[in-house]
């Protein structure tokens, strides 16, 4: 059984800055670490490896050179291998691109019986891609799985919805994404940080997926971000505070008429 695990790199969270010339998140020189609930996809297809020993596990990411690092963190809990897509000419690929480039690197790698992948990003946060690569790649797909369980060729999976539990079944070869309540992540031992700080990666550019220029990138892309802003700030109550409650009214009402609204 073949299992692809999706995986990106992404700034860190406190780090995040935005370039005002395209509107494209900065990357080179910011923080980075692997996408939070991507370890929970990685889970998932351990678990797989666990009941199915002759199942092999791939990961594959998309970004700079630094993005090897995000391999590393899944070969080093288990992952069999890892694939680094790498050109200069994505940089701005949205996720219609995005998807046709882990589609193709998919089909390079001989097809997939299962594809897992966190169900968002913190960077981009569409959670377009997993759809995407089910169309793609003509597989079934089970979105924002909150279990996942394989049961010969048929995956298994619940999820939340409207307030209460799905339970959903599909057929083998199918695109999976998960939710951080899937599983809990196992933590690496020594010899799988070894293996990691040893690994090598094959990297892939366009013209090894059969793609040409203006098909990747900002060219190919069919959406273009036009105007970012920051959420709107609501404002922040007042705790009323004093030695009594007559005491804390006082103030109450001092505030209120400081305010003209009594």
């Amino acid at each position: 059984m073949n299992i692809v695990v999706l995986v990106k790199q992404v700034p860190a969270i406190s780090d995040i800055r935005l370039d005002a010339d395209d509107n494209n998140l900065v990357r080179t020189g910011a923080p980075s670490m692997l996408n939070p609930v991507d370890r929970n996809a990685v889970e998932a297809a351990l678990a797989v490896k666990d009941e199915q020993p002759e199942a092999t596990v791939t990961l594959v990411t998309m970004g700079p050179a630094t993005a090897g690092d995000a391999l590393r963190e899944g070969i080093a809990v288990g992952a069999d291998r890892g694939i680094l897509i790498s050109d200069e000419r994505m940089t701005g690929s949205d996720t219609v691109v995005t998807a046709r480039i882990l589609s193709k690197a998919v089909e390079k790698l001989g097809g997939a019986d299962l594809i897992f992948t966190g169900h968002r990003s913190t960077d981009g946060d569409t959670g377009q891609i997993p759809p995407a690569m089910a169309e793609n790649l003509g597989m079934a797909l089970v979105s924002y799985a909150d279990s996942v369980v394989l049961q010969g060729k048929v995956l298994k999976a619940t999820r939340a919805n409207h307030g209460g539990i799905e339970e959903v079944e599909v057929p083998l070869p199918a695109v999976c994404s998960v939710t951080e309540k899937a599983n809990a992540p196992r933590q690496p031992r020594i010899k799988g940080k070894m293996a990691a700080k040893k690994a090598v990666f094959d990297v892939w550019r366009t013209e090894t997926l059969g793609l040409t220029p203006d098909e990747v990138g900002v060219a190919g892309s069919a959406t273009a971000v036009t105007a970012l802003f920051a959420p709107e700030a609501h404002a922040v109550g007042k705790m009323e505070q004093g030695e009594t409650v007559p005491v804390a009214v006082d103030h109450l009402i001092d505030d209120l008429v400081a305010e003209k609204l009594m």
